[in-house]
């Protein structure tokens, strides 16, 4: 079998392509055609199904008539008369009006800014320290030890027994300001139990004299005295000046000055 010319292959491949073309266009204006005569059905189908979306969305909003009982049942007159005319907003109005409360509720929650809580755990102010926070005098190392005071207790016995307590008193801040004196006589003496065993310095202190409770008693307090910075007491017409850092008695009493007599 002879084969086509290439004019003849040419000429059956132009009218094939001719013919599926052909028939495209007219599959296309058919459609067109039946939509344009189709075209108010689809328009209702459209506008059926929007209106179902937009009462779908009105029941969104809309409260069940048995939760409405339930909720007239347990409020009072102005929230029942609140839902009545919520009842009656359309859509638009009753998101607006939910959004709008929303906000209100926020702005009445009470502001509490970040320095409140810092505030809180702060330290107290100076004004609410109490006096007690602060160092005293009596706060420190007592100057004295219980010893010591058993021995004051021996001299004054031995220097003032028989006189008045307010006597025995004078003897024990003889002995307190020699402690404290900034004299060369004493500069050795910075202790009681140095002041007392200072060679012919107290002739009445013996450690074999008694230890009367009632002196030891009123040197213990006197001690407190003297570690709280009070002044030595002065008594007319014994000891007349201050500072007292010795005496001579009588037999009787003791007389107070402040520089030494041979």
């Amino acid at each position: 079998m002879n084969a086509l010319p290439k004019w003849a292959d040419n000429f059956v491949a132009g009218c094939t392509i001719f013919v599926v073309l052909f028939g495209i266009a007219m599959v296309g204006a058919a459609a067109v055609s039946n939509g344009r005569q189709n075209k108010a059905p689809v328009s209702e189908s459209v506008y059926e199904t929007t209106q179902s979306v937009y009462e779908m969305s009105q029941n969104a909003y809309e409260i069940p008539q048995e939760r409405i009982g339930a909720m007239y049942a347990s409020t009072d007159e102005d929230t029942q008369a609140r839902l009545d005319r919520y009842q009656t907003l359309d859509i638009e109005t009753r998101a607006e009006n939910d959004w709008q409360e929303q906000d209100a509720e926020i702005q009445d929650e009470p502001y509490i800014p970040l320095t409140a809580a810092v505030q809180e755990s702060a330290l107290p102010e100076v004004e609410d320290l109490q006096e007690t926070d602060m160092p005293t005098l009596g706060s420190s190392e007592p100057r004295y030890t219980e010893d010591e005071l058993k021995m004051l207790a021996k001299t004054v016995w031995g220097e003032a027994r028989g006189c008045t307590p307010d006597e025995w008193r004078l003897v024990i801040w003889t002995v307190f300001q020699r402690v404290d004196s900034e004299s060369s006589d004493f500069r050795s003496q910075n202790s009681i139990e140095a002041v007392l065993t200072y060679p012919l310095a107290f002739t009445g202190y013996r450690v074999s004299n008694p230890v009367d409770p009632d002196i030891l008693a009123l040197v213990t307090e006197e001690a407190h005295a003297w570690q709280s910075g009070l002044e030595p007491p002065m008594l007319e017409p014994y000891a007349t000046m201050l500072p007292y850092l010795f005496f001579d008695g009588d037999g009787s009493h003791n007389w107070y000055r402040s520089e030494w007599r041979p």
